[in-house]
């Protein structure tokens, strides 16, 4: 039932556009004093990790600082961001790789495919009964407004940062897998041991602390999307020190045309975009949701001239801790 169910949701969402963003959680005050992380001891050759699915002893530490001269990032860099993040899985700390794809037709059909690595306790929306910290957690949407979702543990991850090869991950016991294309503008993600077709352009999400997330942000709102031959990113989280985090991520034809903590494309105007919510994903009722939905969007020069414009779709979610 659950192989069938599998290969109906990916059979329906075919066409689809994989959109994705990097980025930590807001560091905690300490985090600039933090020694550089020894990440999971790695095997058989430095750029491959194993993460044991128990909870580790001891403290972790997280890599909040990755090298970015002249305000980009080398291809070492890029290529790091596939790897874990934190030194080891602890009570206290996680790190999750994530996938996203809305259909280009459809926007109430997507596909969520989120590969943690962290315990209930540092993540509390996870199963608190589980006893892997390795879960491979999938959520499916339809058109009709009905929710599939599950989640698969598994008994060790083994992830490849790719700087000798492509980047990889995999859960294994789970049936989930990840592998970066050969020129890194691609993924493609395996569920249940068969191809099931998922492709698309991406930036691989991360997130991760050594921090629970409830002791890490008090709101966190993000979301992407894609209309014409944009990609947008945004973020917006309230640390707990009520410091406000915002940026945003503009591409045209896989070009960055903005990386930064304001939408504006420089002499090409500004970007505006709504979003409207077409289906909700998932969510508690209370503190979390994620939807997605269309995407309309515009660029305006400095005379007020609308000069591009168009329509697509977008996934976002929201954390709200605070009242």
């Amino acid at each position: 039932m659950y192989q069938r169910l599998l290969k109906q949701v990916l059979t329906g969402l075919i066409s689809l556009t994989l959109l994705t963003q990097t980025h930590a959680i807001p560091p905690h005050p300490h985090a600039n004093f933090l020694p550089k992380p020894n990440l999971h001891p790695p095997c058989e050759k430095e750029t491959t990790y194993k993460i044991p699915s128990k909870i580790q002893t001891g403290t972790a530490t997280a890599r909040f600082n990755i090298a970015s001269p002249n305000g980009t990032l080398s291809e070492t860099s890029i290529l790091t961001l596939d790897s874990p993040q934190i030194s080891k899985v602890t009570s206290t700390s996680f790190d999750w790789w994530y996938f996203d794809a809305v259909s280009t037709t459809t926007p109430a059909e997507s596909l969520t495919i989120i590969l943690f690595s962290s315990a209930a306790s540092a993540f509390p929306w996870l199963d608190s009964s589980e006893s892997s910290v390795l879960i491979a957690y999938l959520w499916a949407a339809f058109a009709n407004g009905s929710v599939f979702q599950e989640y698969v543990p598994a008994k060790l991850a083994v992830v490849e940062e790719g700087l000798t090869g492509k980047g990889s991950g995999a859960w294994d016991g789970s049936g989930f897998q990840w592998v970066a294309g050969d020129e890194d503008s691609m993924y493609s993600v395996v569920v249940a041991s068969e191809e099931m077709g998922v492709y698309g352009k991406f930036t691989l999400s991360s997130n991760w602390s050594d921090l629970p997330f409830t002791e890490s942000v008090q709101s966190w709102y993000w979301g992407h999307g894609r209309f014409g031959d944009y990609s947008i990113v945004w973020f917006s989280a309230i640390a707990m020190d009520n410091i406000t985090y915002t940026s945003s991520y503009v591409a045209r034809d896989d070009q960055v045309l903005v990386s930064s903590f304001e939408a504006h494309l420089g002499e090409e105007g500004w970007l505006k975009v709504n979003v409207s919510i077409a289906t909700l994903v998932t969510g508690d009722g209370e503190y979390y949701m994620r939807w997605s939905g269309e995407l309309v969007g515009s660029v305006v020069d400095a005379e007020g001239t609308v000069t591009d414009a168009g329509s697509g779709v977008a996934v976002f979610e929201q954390f709200a801790l605070i009242e």
